[in-house]
């Protein structure tokens, strides 16, 4: 779609209305949007509009939240895409920084319903203090978004907010 943008008409920028991958209230529908949101902001999508509005505390819901609000005082995934990449088939990673803040905010998405997924991130490139906190939804708690120990609980999506310099 960028090429073709490009070609015909450069400048114009990429929307997408009325998008609804379903299942919003299973847990496969809140990472369906946790992984479409992370896609749509690696590759430079302007504007998306939901078809019509997640049920509140559904998975689909708290896919929105980790990305918008996932403290509940206004913290939002960054506003700067960063390049992450993952190894693993069933695990999505999402990068951005903060460019007020600097920090950088994570998201990883484990499609798999069995497995956890163990992770080892490499930050060497980037200019962070270490310190993280993290934030996620599961299976487990498909309602809530909470703390959950670091390996990615099967059926997940987590957002990891590491501190800038």
């Amino acid at each position: 779609m960028h090429q073709l943008i490009e070609q015909h008409y450069p400048g114009l920028k990429l929307g997408i209305t009325e998008w609804n991958w379903g299942a919003e209230e299973h847990i496969s529908g809140g990472l369906a949007v946790a992984d479409v949101l992370g896609i749509f902001g690696r590759e430079g999508v302007y504007l998306a509009n939901y078809w019509t509005h997640p049920p509140a505390g559904s998975p689909a819901y708290q896919a929105f939240k980790l990305y918008t609000n996932y403290d509940g005082a206004g913290g939002r995934f960054g506003d700067s895409s960063v390049a992450a990449a993952s190894s693993a088939e069933s695990l999505s990673a999402y990068a951005a920084t903060d460019t007020a803040s600097g920090e950088l905010t994570l998201m990883l998405v484990n499609k798999d319903l069995a497995n956890a997924q163990p992770v080892t991130l490499d930050l060497r490139n980037l200019a962070t203090s270490g310190a993280a906190t993290r934030y996620s939804f599961s299976q487990a708690a498909p309602g809530a978004i909470a703390e959950e120990p670091f390996a990615l609980p099967a059926g997940s999506a987590t957002l990891l907010v590491i501190a800038g310099p």
